[in-house]
This record gives C-alpha cells, structure tokens and sequence, in this order.
C-alpha cells in the first residue's frame, strides 16, 4: 500500500471531489494512514491483516492482494466532501472488494453476517452459521 496505489485510487475515483490543491497533502495522509495497519512480523518483515475477515493478505498479485477500502460512502472533512481520507480507509482483501464493487447487494449482507458471528459463543450456531455464508 504505497503512494503509487494510493495516488492511483485518488485519480480513479475521487477525481471528481477532489481540489488539486488538496491531492498531495490528502495522499501523504491516507499513506500514512495505511502504513499505520502494518503488523510488525520479524525484524524485517511486516504482515498485512484483513480489517474485515481478519484473513492475511497477500503482496503478490492474487485475490488475497491487499486493497484499498473506503468504509464509508462518503465523509465530510473540513467542509468538503470526501470519499477516502485517513479516517475512512481501510486494508480489505482485493477479491472481497471487487466482489463488493460487483454484487452489492449479495455479498454486504452476507459479509456482515459472517462477521458478526465471531461474536456468537455458540460454537455449533457460529460453524452452522459460517458453513451457510
């Protein structure tokens, strides 16, 4: 999750709500914002976590490459409409975000279902569950 992926994502999609002036300071923050969801690993290695399944992320290219995630629709900073910024971004897993992007409607309910049944201490109702989704 460099600046490169992130300046990408800046021009791919928040082109239209974005001030010129605003790209390089809004791009320095949301890396750094990225940088902060590094795990320690090794001396000289760090892992990257899903911050939705919690599932380890890849740096090779593959459906467990990790993506860039703006968890709200929209935020509001400083009085400006903005879509990623540092307290709306997130790690996910890039097929997770692909699949959100193309079946909405299909994939969010059972993505919050499955998510939320991690906190059941019911382990048949949480293996029943999780078979289902």
């Amino acid at each position: 999750m460099g600046r490169l992926q992130v300046r990408k994502l800046l021009k791919m999609v928040d082109w239209r709500i974005l001030d010129e002036g605003d790209a390089a300071e809004l791009e320095d923050s949301v890396t750094l914002a990225l940088h902060s969801h590094l795990i320690p690993h090794s001396d000289e290695t760090v892992r990257l976590v899903c911050d939705y399944t919690g599932l380890d992320m890849s740096w090779s290219p593959g459906p467990r490459l990790h993506s860039i995630e703006g968890i709200f629709p929209i935020t509001v900073v400083a009085g400006k409409l903005r879509y990623h910024t540092p307290s709306n971004v997130c790690g996910v897993l890039v097929a997770l975000n692909v699949l959100k992007r193309r079946h909405p409607v299909l994939i969010l309910p059972r993505l919050s279902h499955w998510l939320n049944i991690h906190e059941d201490p019911d382990i048949q109702t949480r293996n029943s569950s999780w078979s289902w989704t």
